[in-house]
């Protein structure tokens, strides 16, 4: 008998407002929803979270999301207008440049890069004064097989 376990896939976000030495009172993961798929040996897996705002002013906010071992993160949206809208992969200097370009204008920029090893990092502005955002990431993790036998 072969079973199939997913990688550990619990999740274990941190989320901090910015800046840091700010004294707002940090931001909060309303709701977390989680979509497994388990294809062959891989589970596609959507998060999608509700980050809310306590205060009242805007707030750019950080999360950091570590993965399992050789797991990516293959999509990426966030919702603009009540719509969720997919970013796109761009070189990392770029991508920053774009982050801040547009976050000066006021714009609703999203960005997900990884930092260290397999963890990750999305930056979202902003997180309306006394309101909420979304965010969804696709991740992709391989399962463990454990139990098979060779005959």
């Amino acid at each position: 008998m072969m079973t199939m376990i997913p990688r550990p896939l619990v999740p274990t976000h941190s989320i901090d407002t910015t800046p840091v030495e700010s004294r707002d009172v940090p931001c909060t993961i309303q709701a977390l929803e989680m979509q497994v798929h388990v294809c062959g040996l891989y589970a596609d897996v959507v998060e999608t979270l509700v980050i809310r705002n306590p205060n009242r002013r805007d707030l750019s906010v950080g999360i950091t999301i570590p993965l399992p071992d050789q797991a990516v993160v293959c999509g990426y949206a966030l919702d603009v207008e009540d719509q969720m809208v997919d970013g796109v992969v761009v070189p990392k200097e770029k991508a920053r440049v774009a982050f801040e370009t547009e976050q000066r204008r006021g714009a609703d920029p999203g960005l997900v890069e990884a930092v260290k090893g397999n963890v990750y990092q999305t930056r979202v502005y902003p997180v309306p004064a006394l309101g909420t955002r979304k965010v969804s990431l696709e991740i992709s993790a391989p399962l463990l097989v454990s139990g098979s036998r060779a005959f």
